[in-house]
């Protein structure tokens, strides 16, 4: 947008521009994404990073499950299992949260022998989307072990609670009341429930075949989605005893040889099995044991000669 100031001549046009509601600037720097490790990670290759949990990581690439990460700690960069860490200022980061929980999994897990009655676990509703539910363990008239579940209700200020004579801020503040006194809930809330350790994903490019270890030698088509080649596999993982002895045409030829002798073997067993079920079927005679046994030696000896 152009505009021309009162008392300035033509030729004196200063340019402003204009944004809408919602808009930003395209050229502002990201904000730094900061991460909280949850647990350790001790690194197993030379490109990983190891942390220790509680330490803050910045994320600088995030390549599905593998993230490339720097530690604000010590200053390494490297890759680190995106499972093992959640974002800053997060509930995320909460010991009492699990994310992607289902009610069954939260009762299974609270029902653990390393949990106790009171101890508990925040969860993402499964019917009310953004929403969340307490569950927490509980000992019944019986002396069963149970779980009750509350549902956490959202005020429109952002506000949360249980039951509506009292609210919070935010959930934190929540957990904070409810551990000092129970307040309408089945007990008062103990120590959260003691998450399992984290699985850790595939390793990095597990499935991939490096581009050094293929080559190129006939190319069959092409299509809508790229071309289609006809290449070769170098095997270098073969054991150090053969890894010079075999040349690309006897591997070939022993390869097709092992086919050869099970596809034969298939062969084998297939009319084994095709003529006793003719014999079984038209000769009621051939049907004790003794004879049965000596069907498909014959047949062997008939189809290897």
């Amino acid at each position: 947008m152009e505009v021309c100031l009162k008392g300035t001549n033509s030729s004196q046009i200063i340019r402003l521009q204009a944004f809408w509601p919602g808009q930003v600037f395209q050229n502002m720097e990201e904000k730094d994404k900061i991460a909280i490790a949850l647990y350790q990670y001790d690194a197993i290759h030379a490109d990983d990073l190891g942390f220790k949990k509680g330490e803050k990581l910045k994320i600088l690439e995030e390549h599905g499950e593998w993230w490339k990460a720097r530690s604000l700690t010590t200053g390494k960069e490297g890759y680190i299992p995106s499972n093992y860490v959640a974002e800053a200022d997060t509930m995320e980061t909460e010991a009492w949260f699990f994310k992607d929980i289902t009610r069954k999994d939260a009762e299974r897990q609270l029902l653990a022998p390393a949990n106790k009655p009171g101890s508990y676990l925040i969860r993402e509703s499964e019917t009310s989307k953004g929403s969340y539910s307490l569950s927490v363990r509980d000992v019944d008239a019986q002396r069963q072990d149970v779980v009750k579940h509350y549902k956490i209700r959202s005020l429109d200020n952002g506000g949360y609670y249980i039951s509506p004579k009292i609210t919070f801020s935010d959930i934190s503040s929540m957990i904070k009341h409810y551990h000092k006194q129970a307040d309408g809930l089945c007990r008062k809330l103990e120590k959260p429930c003691e998450k399992p350790k984290a699985q850790k994903p595939w390793d990095k490019d597990a499935w991939e075949i490096s581009k050094e270890s293929i080559k190129m030698v006939k190319k069959l088509g092409a299509g809508q989605f790229g071309e289609v080649w006809m290449g070769e596999l170098k095997i270098w993982n073969l054991p150090r005893s053969h890894k010079h002895s075999f040349s690309h045409g006897v591997f070939l030829n022993q390869k097709s040889i092992t086919c050869s002798a099970l596809l034969n073997y298939a062969k084998s067993i297939a009319l084994a099995l095709f003529f006793m079920v003719l014999l079984f079927k038209f000769s009621p005679s051939l049907r004790s044991p003794k004879r049965l046994i000596k069907i498909p030696a014959v047949l062997w000896a008939l189809q290897r000669a």
